[in-house]
């Protein structure tokens, strides 16, 4: 291949890159990355409060920016009303977003991305504070105690100003 030749392919692909990054699907994708943190991009308005559909998501990830495949699953798992068609997600990457569900140390990867890179995003804590990470969840349970107990676990809540749930995971650890 001349030189010219490989000249000409570049511009010929960035022209086809700028041109789907103008894309619709492209700009609510990364518009939304962008608003929660989870990204970096420039040349896109944030957009925190869309939706967006997982197919879009994966045509961007595919074709604009390779980084949406990797936080998609994050997303899925922290904002399950913003993903539209989850289930519409190819089965690698539901298979994913289950095993970081449960917390499981080690999981498939996904075209180059390892699972680790997935779980990592779990963890992010974004600007506006309303996500949590997986690890700082809260879990329901419930407890049959003693009303003698229950009544000193009350007191020492009031007490120390904290919730009784709060008394009993300071207790525990």
């Amino acid at each position: 291949m001349r030189d010219q030749d490989i000249i000409d392919k570049a511009k010929e692909l960035a022209q086809l890159h700028e041109k789907r990054s103008k894309d619709p699907r492209a700009t609510r994708v990364l518009g939304f990355l962008k608003a929660k943190g989870l990204l970096l991009v420039d040349w896109i308005p944030a957009r925190p409060s869309i939706k967006f559909n997982v197919v879009d998501a994966l045509w961007v990830g595919e074709n604009v920016e390779p980084r949406v495949l990797e936080l998609l699953p994050a997303v899925v798992i922290h904002f399950p009303k913003t993903a539209i068609n989850v289930n519409k997600l190819p089965k690698q990457l539901t298979e994913i977003v289950d095993q970081l569900k449960l917390q499981a140390p080690t999981g498939p990867s996904y075209q180059g991305f390892t699972y680790e890179m997935f779980k990592m995003w779990t963890e992010f804590k974004p600007k506006d504070k309303r996500v949590v990470p997986l690890s700082e969840k809260k879990v329901m349970r419930s407890f049959r105690l003693k009303r003698s107990v229950a009544s000193k676990l009350t007191e020492l809540a009031k007490r120390e100003h904290l919730s009784e749930g709060e008394i009993i995971e300071r207790f525990i650890q």
